[in-house]
């Protein structure tokens, strides 16, 4: 179902080298969802409370624009600090910048790969709990 060395690529291809050590590949993720029993027509919400680069609402979005699901997602990570050498590279001050990054990297690709014109995209961040989520 993949290994890290697939979602160092796809994230790769969406940001920038090097930006999250050892993302999950979204293929695996997807798998892990199908067997979950995840209906399309449903209003499914997946949590990911530790949702590092986003590869879960990743796969959520990739599914839903394959047959056309309304599957949420919510994504939690908490703000941790890139470390100096990816910050100074890339203008990711912390994991949370990463996984919204990667969010909207994603909506534009599927936006134009269906031509659909993309919503605002509401990735909040809950700065009054001290928390990362997206």
């Amino acid at each position: 179902m993949g290994h890290s060395q697939e979602g160092t690529q796809e994230l790769k291809e969406l940001l920038h080298e090097g930006v999250f050590d050892g993302p999950k590949p979204v293929r695996l993720i997807k798998h892990l969802l199908n067997l979950s029993g995840l209906k399309a027509d449903g209003r499914e919400l997946v949590l990911d409370f530790f949702s590092g680069s986003a590869t879960t609402a990743q796969a959520v979005m990739e599914l839903n624009a394959a047959d056309g699901g309304t599957r949420r997602f919510i994504m939690v990570q908490l703000p941790e600090a890139c470390n100096e050498k990816k910050r100074a590279t890339h203008d990711f001050a912390t994991i949370c910048d990463i996984g919204r990054a990667r969010i909207r990297a994603v909506a534009a690709k599927i936006a134009t790969q269906l031509n659909w014109a993309l919503p605002p995209l509401n990735l909040h961040q809950n700065s009054a709990k001290k928390g990362g989520g997206y």
